[in-house]
């Protein structure tokens, strides 16, 4: 890159042993208009070959790499914030991917638009099948957005989701705004907190962010009991967030909150990082209150499944321990 080129967007890569993702993404990256646009590559104290890999890389007219020791992808995201150029930030995990002039569109529509923040369409790509998701379908012919649908959006489907990719911001919305130190939902916060302050939100077409669900490894497998008071506590504190500057959001709040600790009872049924004799315990604690909220949740606009499902949960442990391990049996037959 030109020293005298203006850096409009800064793309963040946080690293941490995905040696066999690498590869993929340098290569789509490659072939992206990068035109004032920075890559900039934190790796996380990898103990693969992703830093020997990163280092091959470092010398692109684009690209930028930084070591530190492993202090997690916040230490990372916080590093890479210092790091930036752009006045715009986004943000792509390795093992995902973005689609052909993704970030040129983010860049030209944050030069034409001055948007606080932009949102594009996401693909859920699963092993067996790719989902896409279109904001387009929740918008009229103007296609014109506000923080407070956005919010509502995020509240209440997954068109958009409370996570950083998919988006790009302006970088002084994360100016006293940073990822806490926690392994799981460490965005969740911070992109909230971006949005209710962004002044202005633009939809941007015809590009996509390729989100890779089920990995090998995942931590949606593993998660500690750290990691699943940590989930559901981002949400709460979302939803004082959200209901301070929207009041009449406060349904969607609290459908929300109720789903967050619907997810977080059914993943210490299935966690292989919370012992047996700790998980009924558990369970107790986040599933108090969802029984009164079974009819709330019917009313609501949640898939029947979905609410099938919340209503398991709200009977309890056994139940829902017998549904999880017949669906684990069903998807192994598929």
């Amino acid at each position: 890159m030109s020293v005298s080129e203006k850096v409009v967007l800064s793309v963040i890569v946080p690293v941490h042993n995905v040696e066999r993702f690498l590869p993929r993404l340098f290569r789509s990256l490659e072939q992206q208009d990068l035109h004032q646009a920075e890559v900039l590559f934190v790796d996380d104290g990898s103990t693969d070959a992703s830093g020997i890999l990163l280092d091959e890389v470092k010398h692109h007219d684009h690209f930028r790499v930084k070591h530190q020791r492993n202090e997690g992808v916040a230490a990372a995201r916080n590093l890479a914030l210092d790091m930036a150029q752009g006045d715009y930030v986004c943000f792509v995990d390795p093992d995902d991917d973005i689609s052909a002039g993704y970030i040129a569109s983010l860049r030209d529509a944050a030069v034409r638009t001055g948007a606080d923040m932009l949102v594009t369409d996401w693909w859920e790509c699963r092993p067996d099948k790719t989902i896409p998701m279109s904001l387009a379908q929740c918008l009229d012919d103007s296609r014109q957005l506000s923080s407070e649908a956005v919010c509502r959006l995020i509240l209440q489907s997954d068109v958009v989701l409370g996570s950083l990719w998919a988006k790009a911001f302006a970088r002084r919305l994360f100016e006293g705004n940073r990822f806490p130190p926690q392994r799981t939902c460490s965005d969740f916060v911070p992109c909230i907190t971006a949005l209710v302050d962004a002044r202005k939100v633009v939809y941007v077409p015809r590009v996509h962010y390729s989100y890779t669900v089920s990995r090998g490894g995942s931590l949606q497998n593993s998660k500690s009991k750290q990691d699943l008071s940590d989930f559901v506590d981002v949400h709460t504190k979302a939803a004082r967030l959200i209901t301070q500057h929207y009041p009449a959001l406060q349904p969607s709040v609290r459908f929300d909150l109720l789903r967050s600790r619907q997810q977080a009872c059914m993943s210490i049924c299935t966690s292989s990082a919370v012992a047996r004799n700790e998980r009924r315990l558990m369970f107790r604690r986040f599933k108090k209150g969802l029984l009164s909220s079974v009819p709330f949740m019917w009313k609501s606009n949640y898939p029947v499944k979905g609410k099938i499902m919340f209503t398991i949960v709200a009977c309890g442990y056994a139940p829902t321990v017998i549904v999880m391990k017949i669906k684990a049996k069903l998807r192994g037959k598929a």
